[in-house]
């Protein structure tokens, strides 16, 4: 009884082996399955990103010989060169300051490169340049005006009407200017001088600005106005020189109503004084 009992749990368990021994395909983990999508995405990006690459270089491309074609087409070239603002300078000084010339491309020409070669000359301020497609550059300039005659050793320059030098005076140059003069240790940096220089060429003065033969600046710190008219000078401290030129025309008026305005020689003013030189007999004679 017990041989049996043993052999039928056997068999049992025999068959219960067998059953659990069937082939079967495990199923896939979480692991495997991110790994697959991964690949597919790189190789998805890995294709976006070659194809934005072929795009781009296609046109970058097509811009180069676009470009290209439109700096060779004749209907781009300049046919009109508008020039404006100047009056020292010619045209032509302008066009080869500039660098440019009827028959360039407008869109190749470089508007900076331009505006700069025709700021570096000393009589140009400023200068504008734009364009006006198809064909035209319209240039404008604004020109230093010299207001003085400055030496500097054996030089002479032309400077503004603040006593900034401009430019050298060349030979063949010609100029109705006053001179000016500076003492030692006096320039144009001055802001007093400025100011007093812009007021004697402003409508404030009693002269005219073309009776001025020379204005110097002494080391003593005043300033001497010289008419060739009248042969009169006018000296006056710079410091406080608002108040002191108010005096000199107070005076200037005076001998004029008196009659006696050709007998001065020099009215001047420094501190609270204002006094007049009379010219000598052998001068007024």
């Amino acid at each position: 009884m017990s041989t049996l009992a043993v052999g039928k749990q056997s068999r049992l368990k025999l068959g219960s082996n067998r059953k659990g021994n069937t082939m079967r395909k495990p199923p896939k983990t979480r692991r495997e399955k991110k790994s697959g999508s991964g690949v597919m995405a790189f190789a998805s990006r890995i294709f976006i990103a070659m194809l934005c690459i072929f795009l781009l270089c296609a046109l970058s491309v097509g811009l180069l010989y676009g470009y290209r074609w439109l700096t060779a087409s004749p209907s781009l070239a300049l046919k009109d060169i508008s020039i404006s603002g100047n009056k020292r300078l010619t045209n032509g000084d302008i066009l080869g300051l500039a660098k440019i010339k009827l028959g360039d491309n407008c869109l190749e020409t470089n508007i900076a490169e331009v505006e700069n070669n025709l700021s570096a000359n000393p009589w140009i301020k400023s200068a504008t340049v734009r364009r006006e497609f198809p064909d035209k550059l319209v240039i404008k300039v604004s020109e230093r005006v010299p207001g003085f005659w400055v030496r500097q050793g054996a030089k002479l320059n032309f400077a503004d009407r603040h006593g900034r030098i401009i430019a050298p005076v060349q030979p063949g140059e010609a100029a109705a200017l006053p001179v000016l003069e500076y003492g030692r240790g006096m320039d144009s940096t001055d802001t007093r001088l400025s100011a007093l220089l812009d007021m004697i060429q402003g409508p404030e003065t009693p002269f005219a600005m073309n009776q001025v033969a020379w204005v110097k600046v002494l080391g003593s710190k005043q300033v001497e106005i010289f008419l060739d008219g009248q042969q009169l000078a006018l000296r006056m401290d710079l410091n406080g020189w608002q108040r002191q030129f108010r005096r000199i025309k107070t005076v200037w008026r005076d001998l004029a109503l008196r009659g006696q305005f050709a007998q001065a020689a020099m009215i001047a003013a420094t501190g609270d004084k204002v006094w007049v030189k009379r010219r000598s007999r052998e001068t007024t004679s």
